[in-house]
């Protein structure tokens, strides 16, 4: 079997704060890495390799035509805003550059996967700041997204319910294990979507096709703070592998 090359872009920031000591201060900061938890999950299955960009890399390093992305069996945005993909680093340029936003839908209409996982600049995220709603990506994805801030924070935590199990992604799932999470961003699944798990009355994990290509969302994040003890979950890398399996048509 073939490996499946992944194309993982997100899940990762920099810190910058100041530090007062009485009279004295000092600026400092750093980059925390939080894609490491889902890179890990994929390399359980050897036959996925990923590719992963930071979002800070991405105006210059997410692939700026369709040979590049058709390299890619599916590609997985998680926590990075529209606005980090849509830009280039030279923004005075005109014009900057092909859209990526809709190479993203030509990718995914010609047969690629796309996986959009939640978080704070997810779907609309934070202060709406993500800016998913409304873009070629969203046409692309099994869901509509809110125009604004869409974070639902559940410190008391919350689980996925409801599981659909008929389905290759979810059916050897240990969904008897519970798992708590601490929030998700609100979306709408598409009439033509699958539903196969829910938080309360809301979707929680949903596929669909698009094209020749299929996709899906999960509204909670791979990562802290909303992963919570999902983390810890025996079946965390099988949920994140057969997704992706499923996204290429593996399973």
């Amino acid at each position: 079997m073939d490996k499946v090359r992944v194309l993982y872009v997100g899940d990762g920031e920099t810190l910058n704060y100041l530090v007062t000591k009485g009279m004295n201060f000092y600026m400092a900061g750093g980059y925390v890495d939080e894609s490491h938890h889902l890179t890990k999950a994929l390399s359980n299955d050897s036959d996925i390799e990923v590719d992963h960009i930071k979002p800070g890399e991405s105006l210059e390093l997410f692939p700026r035509d369709m040979d590049t992305l058709r390299g890619y069996g599916a590609v997985i945005l998680s926590d990075i805003g529209a606005d980090s993909i849509l830009f280039y680093m030279n923004q005075n340029a005109a014009p900057m550059g092909p859209n990526r936003l809709k190479l993203l839908r030509q990718y995914t209409a010609e047969g690629g996967g796309l996986l959009m996982i939640g978080g704070w600049s997810s779907f609309g995220g934070w202060g709406g700041q993500a800016r998913w709603t409304e873009t070629p990506v969203e046409e692309a994805l099994p869901v509509t997204i809110k125009d604004g801030d869409d974070r639902v924070e559940v410190p008391e935590g919350c689980s996925f319910e409801k599981w659909d199990v008929d389905h290759p992604v979810t059916k050897d799932l240990p969904i008897g294990e519970s798992f708590v999470l601490t929030g998700y961003n609100r979306v709408k699944a598409k009439p033509d979507a699958r539903v196969l798990a829910w938080i309360e009355n809301d979707p929680a994990l949903v596929v669909g096709e698009f094209g020749k290509g299929r996709s899906a969302a999960v509204a909670t994040d791979c990562a802290p703070h909303w992963a919570g003890t999902m983390l810890d979950w025996s079946g965390y890398n099988s949920f994140w592998t057969n997704l992706v399996n499923w996204l290429v048509r593996r399973i």
